[in-house]
């Protein structure tokens, strides 16, 4: 018994002294750890930007930045014990998508999202959260990072950018001129509502991608074609008048500017044009072009009926006046006023509605000047000055809205236009002009948009949402009648007295104040929820929304507000939220009973184990006679003492294992190894148990090596399990055997099969679940636990592959195992 003793001294101090070194070994890679972690930390308290580090073990964050309390408004302090504590300040709309967020952090994703939070000086910043989770050696999630950065001032220049793209669209599709931009290949890319109604179409949509020659008659898509490729050949401006025939078969004449359209290098992909419609102008032009011709056809009758005959000059003379009285007469009949004037502003041509608007006759208009009518001397001024500039640059003036005073006082609108003029048998330059009394016309006009300003004013009162509008001090200047409807008041009692703040409950005014100054320095709010006091003193739920109104000088004028009842949603919302709280509070308990049942199932096994393995030892040193010889009675009992004692330790090892793969603290010791030679070795450890029932055990590999990386121990494991799992369901004198061979996908795939007594389709889906067997019947027959199967497919899955099953009833089974070649961590080891 002495002997015992010292030798298990000196088991207990080798023990003690191999425990003591790697004790210093993990001092060593503590320090270079703690040395690394200080300096991640400096670089994390300079920086602008939030730095977090959560651990998901523990549900506590580890670290984050001093910039936190910048970026959230909230002291670092306030996060430390409970992560999610930030999502009070998170803006009431962005919360669910912050919440979600959150959870699939925990479930181990990486995450990029954008949202807003609302600083204790009510301040809105836009944030941009980002994820990610750090795995530890064995691929499982330990704990997650992220970095967080303020991006209030891009969402800011984000939101202009829109605003301004907007204004500019608008303004384009009011424009009366045709505007619109074509690729290389003639297909329209960008149309104007003027250009859209050319093409015949309802809307832009349907005008994109259309070629000129999918709108328009083939002779003149022919031609714009050809102008467009002048355009891009040219790499300039070019200006032309295009003829245009319209859908409804209405032919119109448009001035043309096309400009090539350049992307970001300098080359031209494109064209930009803008289309004026001049069909007017063209029409006058041919007008005067007729009447030109007439008087000069009419002047070379003359001439020649005085070269012919000379002695009838008399007669001549009274045809000549004759025709002159003709040429009166159509030109007096005409309703608009057609004049010519020469230089110096002097009347050389004029008809009678152009006399009468000067208060004279044509016979005292011609040769005397506007200035001699006209008391108004800015109008006669500009008419001097536009008159001059057609003669001078010899170009046409088109006046589509020209303002003019006639001589009784009256103001008239006049489509003018002007272009230079030389009388036959006159070579002094001048001027022929032709005016369109448009008055009657643009009174309808505005007779209409009255029409439409009431119909606007039916809608705003009319409307499902309550609209009002303030002044700079907050006061009521106008507000519809659903609004008044809903509040109870009197129009006459609101407006221009009460201010728009103290409408609202005690609890909400700190908001609607806080929302004013928002509007004030950012020009729009949105989503603003509080409570206004009707007339009779009850409450209304409201969600409002308002535009800053800008004056002349960008000077905060007002605002124009939409008001919304929130009553029905606001319910909704605290119905969803109740029922929200109850489901995380379910997930919350089932993790923890998981958690809980984890840790009972490993700590039970090992102590189970210990004492196990204490009674496996006495039994061998037993059967080694260390204590004394036995007889083959004690000798068999201590042999089936060791069996069953070495099947339960398997048992609680699978046990341990399963609960450490559920717990995530089971890691891989990951190295690189021959897949072949490893199955090899399983083979070899199953050799015995198929000897006992006389089975053939065959090893058929597809290549004579396959390296791969992974925990050896473990896929030998798996291996030996199936194997085991194999022998006991197949007959005395049956078959099986291992195959390897690669896979798809840079994997190796084990094929482990039997002619054993297969399994049925209904019992597939059980067959890897933990304590269960497929048949109880079969279980009191073939013995188990139900673990090995469950073990193989958890250790499978570690390596990041899968377990799969064909089997047939009477004919056996075949399972395979596939796994990646790569391990992510490779050369990494942890306890196991």
């Amino acid at each position: 018994m002495k002997t015992d003793v010292n030798a298990d001294t000196e088991l207990l101090q080798q023990q003690v002294l191999t425990l003591e070194a790697s004790v210093r070994t993990l001092e060593g890679m503590l320090a270079d750890a703690i040395k690394t972690e200080s300096v991640l930390r400096q670089l994390a308290e300079h920086s602008g930007e939030v730095f977090w580090l959560m651990d998901l073990g523990e549900g506590t964050t580890r670290y984050v930045s001093p910039a936190f309390e910048r970026v959230y408004g909230l002291p670092p302090a306030a996060v430390r014990d409970d992560p999610a504590a930030f999502l009070h300040v998170v803006h009431p709309e962005d919360r669910r998508a912050v919440a979600e967020q959150v959870q699939a952090q925990r479930q181990g994703r990486a995450t990029r999202l954008e949202y807003r939070v609302v600083h204790p000086d009510g301040s809105i910043h836009w944030l941009l959260d980002r994820c990610i989770p750090m795995f530890d050696d064995a691929g499982n999630v330990q704990s997650l990072a992220g970095v967080v950065v303020d991006i209030t001032e891009r969402k800011a220049a984000e939101d202009e950018a829109i605003h301004q793209k907007t204004l500019l669209r608008a303004i384009i599709d009011l424009l009366p001129e045709s505007i619109y931009a074509k690729d290389r290949n003639g297909r329209k890319i960008l149309a104007n509502q003027t250009d859209v109604r050319y093409m015949g179409v309802a809307s832009e949509a349907e005008a994109l991608g259309l070629t000129d020659g999918e709108s328009y008659p083939a002779e003149i898509a022919a031609r714009f074609q050809a102008a467009d490729e002048q355009v891009m050949e040219l790499g300039k401006a070019v200006v032309n008048q295009e003829e245009m025939l319209f859908v409804q078969g209405e032919r119109r004449y448009l001035l043309t500017s096309k400009v090539p359209l350049r992307d970001a290098s300098g080359a031209i992909v494109g064209l930009i044009g803008v289309g004026r419609d001049i069909t007017e102008l063209k029409e006058a032009e041919f007008a005067l072009h007729e009447l030109n011709r007439t008087l000069e056809e009419r002047i070379e009758e003359r001439t020649h009926q005085l070269e012919r005959e000379i002695e009838e000059r008399i007669r001549k003379e009274r045809e000549l006046a004759l025709s002159e009285r003709r040429l009166r007469q159509i030109i007096d009949l005409v309703p608009h006023m057609i004049f010519a004037k020469d230089l110096d502003g002097r009347y050389i041509l004029a008809n009678r509605a152009c006399a009468e608007s000067l208060g004279t006759t044509v016979e005292e208009l011609i040769g005397r000047q506007d200035s001699d009518f006209n008391p108004f001397n800015e109008d006669v001024s500009r008419y001097v000055a536009e008159d001059r500039a057609v003669v001078n640059s010899g170009d046409v003036l088109h006046l589509p809205e020209d303002l003019v005073h006639f001589a009784d006082g009256t103001l008239h609108i006049l489509q003018t236009v002007k272009i230079p003029f030389v009388a036959t048998g006159d070579d002094r330059p001048a001027v022929l002009g032709v005016g369109i009394e448009i008055t009657e016309q643009k009174a309808a006009e505005r007779a209409l948009q009255r029409t439409v300003a009431e119909e606007v004013s039916d809608l705003y009162n009319n409307a499902p949402f309550g609209y009002h509008s303030l002044n700079s001090d907050g006061i009521f200047t106008r507000i519809n009648d659903t609004e008044l409807a809903w509040l109870g008041y009197q129009r006459d009692m609101l407006l221009g007295h009460y201010y728009f703040v103290d409408l609202f409950s005690p609890g909400s005014r700190a908001r609607v104040d806080k929302a004013l100054d928002t509007l004030r320095t950012a020009g729009r709010v949105e989503e603003i929820e509080g409570e206004m006091i009707r007339h009779d003193g009850s409450l209304l739920p409201v969600n409002m929304s308002a535009l800053a109104v800008a004056g002349e000088h960008g000077e905060i004028t007002g605002s124009r507000w939409t008001v919304v009842d929130d009553s029905t949603r606001r319910s909704a919302r605290a119905a969803l939220q109740r029922s929200h709280d109850d489901l995380q509070a379910a997930n919350e308990a089932l993790r923890t009973a998981a958690r809980m049942k984890d840790e009972f199932m490993a700590n039970m096994s090992h102590e189970l184990r210990t004492p196990l393995t204490s009674i496996l030892g006495l039994a061998e040193a037993l059967q080694l006679e260390t204590y004394g010889s036995l007889t083959e009675r004690q000798a068999r009992s201590l042999r089936i003492i060791e069996r069953s004692g070495r099947d339960l330790l398997a048992i609680i090892n699978d046990i341990l294992d399963l609960s450490r793969i559920g717990a995530g603290r089971l890691h891989l010791i990951v190295t690189s190894f021959d897949a072949v030679a490893v199955a090899q070795q399983a083979v070899q450890q199953a050799q015995s148990i198929a000897a006992q029932k006389s089975q053939r055990l065959s090893f058929a590999p597809a290549v004579e090596s396959l390296e791969m990386e992974g925990d050896q121990r473990r896929i030998i494991q798996i291996l030996a399990n199936l194997l085991s799992n194999a022998a006991k369901f197949t007959a005395d004198g049956g078959e099986m055997g291992l195959v390897v061979e690669p896979a798809p996908g840079d994997a190796v795939d084990f094929h482990v099969w039997d002619y054993g007594i297969g399994i049925a389709d209904e019992n597939l889906p059980m067959l890897f679940s933990a304590f269960t067997q497929v048949d109880g019947s079969r279980t009191r027959r073939y013995e188990g636990t139900g673990l090995g199967l469950a073990l193989v497919k958890s250790l499978a899955e570690l390596h990041g592959g899968s377990v799969a099953v064909e089997s047939e009833i009477g004919k056996g089974s075949r399972f395979t195992v596939r796994l990646p070649r790569r391990q992510p961590s490779s050369g990494d080891t942890g306890q196991t």
